[in-house]
């Protein structure tokens, strides 16, 4: 009766509280794998993941599992250690049950491929065998079984025999015919297999009688010896003049520190050690006979005994050197052994002897430290674990249900019985386990501080003592009053002039509240004809300039009346009135104008800046006049470039670039008066004359070449196989991406017709290195230097572009990256994400070229805001309309990346680019040795942008879609926290120590942070992939987020 008790402990233990998923059905989070394969006498773990709220049990071929300290569960997963061929094959199915409804569910069936060799290996004389006399057989087998194919070896005296002349090998049989005195000696066999080698536990000895040679009396025995003993072989001849020995192909031995030779022929080794471990051959010697000296042999072994380790006791201890065991129950503790020679014996300190401790009817007499004693010749080897008893814990005092004012605090409380030092009080809501820094759980008690409407609902303590089940209190409901409050509170807007345009205040309280709108000091509630207030929501038909002004929205209930007064100010967007011609030529010396006027309300600021770069025009021959244009006193020709003209207000940005051309005014430098004046001009003649003569030839020779160039680039570009399709490592991926419908590309291509057409994209985008002028490094990545640059080309003229430099490596996992982003970039085509510009490969570095923005990356930007910018133009209001719809752009662009099964990891504002009309493309500079060194931490010998990414990767290096949502999740929050570093109080290390253990920590929002953003974040970061959504739906969430801000 108590053993059942034990197996219902011992196999449907878990904790009782969760949730079963969305579905409310019963599932796996985590299914045993189908086959492992796996060397007998190893221990084994078959995993089985489920959610909480789950009982689970294990079955052997339809069979519930006997609890064993062999095969126990260790949480859901089951351990078998010491695992048995005859016994641990499989099925094994892992069961979960719903206690609620009855209902279970078995995983898939699990194999283990047992590779095994039978430990005592025998060898039997055949009933034929006539080896007692001179020409008889000797016919002996090797009795062994195992995992074929087994490999047999024959020996005698520690030398190899093959099939020649009359020895015959074959199988598990030894045959030699005709026996002769050369025949004579000690045979052995020696089996293998995959799953390790086994020699023979017995030897032959044949010994061909005669009178004529040597005759062996005393075979040197085989012998396990203590290390630093003494060891005596003993060794004995008839008809013998001369008795030698010989070990390891030297000798024969002499008297020495390390060995003796006796009288009688016998040998001493003193002080035995690991290099005197061998075979002894003892050699018999008649001088008058023709045959050849007679030689036996004896092995000698060094006794040894390894160290006990975590497998050595199962059930495996609860804490540390602790077994915590229910009172009544009973305790059945294994002690297994470790590799030892001579084999090791087992006893308790208890005084049983075996294995196995058992104690029957456990009760606190029983508590204390047991010791299993492990010994052989060479060695005693202890382990000890301490017993625990404890006694199933009973609520005393169960949680009331309380009401509570929104903001208040609420307390429950929760009294038990029990063993209090292994027991731990858990608070639940709602099925779910409660974390936060808001809820404080004390000994018996759970408050709540600051309690919002969120906080409504049933609550119950659960106690849990192992290795009882949780035992639940009786649920408490908490009832949140809402107090009356904007949700959200309305802010200060910008409306755009002759625009339709709605403004929102929304109420909430226990009662739903009425809302109005009222303009100026007067609140007047009688509104233009263009103007309505509908439930709260102020519509303009048409926004006029008479609009700007104060207003303030009252809402009202039983509760009371709060109001809000914020200001909406009518701009209208910068636009250019008077622009520059492109491009612009002035010759050198003169002065030049470059006008950039712009209108809008309020008036526009101007900035210039030269080459994407505002400090190339804070040259004193600069000057930005009043209207906004730049005038330049005296050109140079280092003026060349390319000029923006920024305009902007309250309502926006408007950016315009002119090229400038600086041109000399006759081409050549000027003399003085007269016959000089004559000479110089016949000078320069001629030198034109010449010039023009030598730059035709130079431009024939060029042409010439170029072409030899590019008609040998072209053939190799059509010869060159995809590089992505010889790197190693494509199918190991796939196989990392345990379960998910959408993986990363660089798993392998989506079909072969894929992999043909991205080799022949690449070919198509192949430039030279001379089309890149002005290259400025950014920063250093994983692959080189990251560098902007401006590409010169017949399709691509003057345009900023970001260069990935790959410097030459043999690292596969490099060139795999390298090769994983040119498919990310070269195959997508979407206005949310970078397209690759071009590739150069002509010679290290290798170019990898993508596009750029005027802003730059997205994280930079958002910095921006943070401050105040005297000195140069203030980046627009970031409202949260803007801000989501910035998230928009990224979510667009990711669902585009997804739909063609590719994955980005390593989303993040610093790997986004934007431009000056706000909108985002996905890139990925990923500067991570130098500028943004700090967001990446080193994990698993890789650089990890470990706050940003989801815990599966963390742990098993799981890249898929549902990662990058995940890593969605905090860019959407960064943009938000305007780029704030997630977890900024805690260590890179914490990080990951908190998405290993919890599956991430919480991110703390700004105040005034939207709840839908709250919730949009939250629903990435979920721990489980499965419950994250997929871009797709959370493009339709955004875009009905941000109509709601309308």
């Amino acid at each position: 009766m108590m053993l059942a008790i034990y197996v219902c402990l011992a196999f449907g233990y878990t904790a009782v509280y969760g949730s079963f998923g969305r579905s409310g059905e019963l599932s796996f989070l985590e299914e045993p794998t189908a086959e492992q394969e796996v060397n007998e006498g190893e221990t084994v773990v078959l995993d089985c993941k489920v959610p909480p709220g789950v009982v689970v049990h294990w079955e052997l071929r339809g069979v519930p599992l006997d609890a064993s300290p062999r095969r126990f569960m260790n949480g859901t997963d089951l351990v078998i250690a010491k695992v048995l061929h005859g016994e641990d094959r499989g099925p094994f199915t892992c069961v979960i049950s719903d206690k609620r409804t009855g209902s279970d569910i078995a995983s898939r069936p699990a194999y283990l491929n047992i590779k095994w060799l039978q430990e005592m290996v025998t060898i039997q004389k055949a009933s034929d065998d006539s080896s007692t006399v001179v020409g008889g057989d000797l016919h002996l087998t090797c009795q062994v079984e195992g995992t074929q194919p087994l490999k047999i070896q024959w020996f005698r005296n520690g030398d190899g025999l093959l099939t020649v002349e009359n020895v015959n090998t074959t199988g598990r049989d030894l045959v030699v015919k005709g026996l002769k005195p050369h025949d004579n000696g000690v045979y052995r066999c020696l089996a293998s297999n995959d799953a390790g080698t086994a020699h023979s536990s017995n030897r032959i000895v044949v010994n061909v009688p005669g009178s004529q040679w040597a005759r062996i009396v005393v075979v040197p025995e085989d012998t396990i010896a203590k290390p630093g003993s003494d060891v005596m072989l003993n060794c004995a001849y008839q008809f013998v003049d001369v008795i030698e020995w010989y070990f390891k192909q030297t000798g024969p031995l002499e008297n020495s520190t390390r060995f003796s030779i006796l009288p009688n022929g016998s040998l001493v080794v003193r002080s035995v050690s690991k290099a005197e471990e061998g075979l002894y051959l003892c050699v018999g010697i008649k001088a008058d006979s023709t045959e050849i000296p007679q030689g036996f042999s004896g092995r000698l072994q060094l006794a040894y005994l390894k160290d006990p380790d975590n497998t050595t006791l199962g059930p495996f201890l609860d804490n540390d050197s602790m077994k915590i065991v229910g009172k009544g129950d009973t305790l059945r503790m294994g002690c297994f052994a470790p590799d030892g020679l001579p084999k090791p014996t087992v006893s308790w300190s208890n005084g049983e002897v075996g294995p196995i401790l058992t104690i029957k009817k456990v009760s606190k007499a029983h508590e204390g430290y047991y010791t299993c004693i492990i010994t052989n010749i060479a060695d005693t080897k202890n382990v000890t674990f301490q017993l625990a008893v404890t006694t199933k814990p009973v609520i005393t005092l169960n949680p009331t249900s309380v009401t509570v004012d929104e903001g208040n605090n609420a307390l429950l409380q929760c009294e038990f019985q029990g063993s209090s030092k292994f027991t731990r009080l858990q608070w639940v809501k709602d099925n779910t386990p409660l974390r936060g820094h808001r809820f404080v759980e004390g000994q018996f008690s759970l408050a709540i501080t600051n309690v919002v409407p969120s906080d409504e609902g049933e609550y119950l303590c659960q106690i849990t003592t192992k290795p009882f089940l949780p035992v639940y209190s009786t649920p408490a409901v908490i009832t949140v009053r809402e107090k009356l409050k904007f949700l959200p509170k309305p802010l200060n807007t910008n409306l755009e002039l002759g625009t339709v345009r709605k403004v929102h205040c929304r109420a909430q309280g226990s009662v739903p509240p009425s809302v109005r709108w009222f303009k100026g000091i007067d609140n007047e509630d009688n509104f233009p004809d263009h103007v309505s207030d509908i439930n709260g929501t102020l519509y303009f038909n048409k926004v006029k300039l008479e609009d700007k002004g104060n207003y303030t929205c009252v809402a009202a209930n039983t509760q009371g009346v709060i109001n809000v007064t914020i200001e909406i100010d009518v701009v209208a967007s910068p636009k250019f009135a008077i622009l520059p011609q492109n491009p612009t030529e002035v010759l050198e010396g003169s002065p030049l104008m470059l006008d950039c006027v712009a209108e809008g309300d309020p008036l526009p600021t101007i900035h210039w800046d030269k080459n994407s770069n505002m400090k190339n025009v804070d040259d004193v021959r600069y000057k930005t006049l009043e209207n906004g244009s730049l005038y330049i006193q005296e050109v140079q020709t280092s003026d060349e470039g390319q000029y923006g003209c920024t305009a902007g207000n309250s309502g926006g940005l408007k950016r315009y670039e002119v090229t400038l051309i600086v041109k000399g005014n006759d081409g050549y430098k000027m003399y003085g008066d007269g016959g000089e004046e004559q000479d110089s001009m016949l000078s320069k003649t001629v030198a034109v004359t010449l010039g023009a003569a030598g730059a035709y030839m130079i431009l024939v020779i060029g042409l010439m070449v170029y072409c030899k160039c590019r008609s040998k680039r072209k053939k190799q570009t059509l010869q060159e196989v995809d590089p992505g399709s010889q790197e190693a490592g494509h199918s190991g991926e796939r196989a990392k991406c345990n379960g998910e419908a959408v993986h990363s590309e660089d798993d392998g291509t989506v079909s072969s017709q894929n992999s043909q057409s991205s080799s022949h994209t690449y070919g198509k985008l192949v430039i030279t290195r001379d089309h890149l002028t002005e290259m400025m490094v950014l920063g250093q990545g994983q692959f080189g230097d990251v560098c902007l640059a401006r590409v010169e080309n017949d399709d691509k003229c003057g345009g900023v572009v970001m260069v990935k430099t790959l410097l030459e490596t043999r690292d596969e996992g490099v060139l795999h990256e390298f090769k994983r982003e040119l498919d990310l970039f070269g195959r997508v085509n979407h206005a949310n994400v970078v397209k690759l510009v071009g590739l150069c490969r002509d010679q290290y570095p290798h170019y990898m070229v993508l596009q750029y923005t005027d802003w730059g990356d997205l994280k930079q930007m958002l910095l921006a805001t943070k401050g105040e910018r005297k000195d140069k133009p203030k980046p627009p209001e970031l409202t949260a309309k803007i801000m989501f719809s910035l998230i928009k752009d990224l979510c667009l662009g990711m669902e585009h990346i997804s739909n063609h099964r590719l994955v980005h990891r390593d989303l993040a504002a610093r790997n986004c680019l934007v431009s000056s009309n706000l909108s985002v493309k996905i890139s990925l500079s990923a500067l991570s040795k130098d500028v943004y060194r700090k967001e990446y931490f080193h994990h698993r010998n890789k650089l990890m942008p470990v706050r940003w990414i989801a815990p599966e990767i963390v742990s098993d290096d799981d890249y898929s879609t549902k990662s990058d949502v995940f890593s969605f999740g905090v860019t959407a929050w960064e943009i938000f926290a305007r780029c704030d570093m997630p977890h900024a109080g805690c260590s890179d290390q914490e990080v990951v120590s908190g998405l290993l253990e919890n599956g991430g920590l919480q991110l703390l929002h700004h105040e005034g942070t939207p709840q839908s953003l709250i919730s949009l974040v939250n629903e990435c970061r979920a721990a489980n992939p499965s419950d994250r959504p997929l871009f797709s739906s959370l493009v339709i969430k955004i875009a009905d987020i941000i109509d709601k801000l309308e």
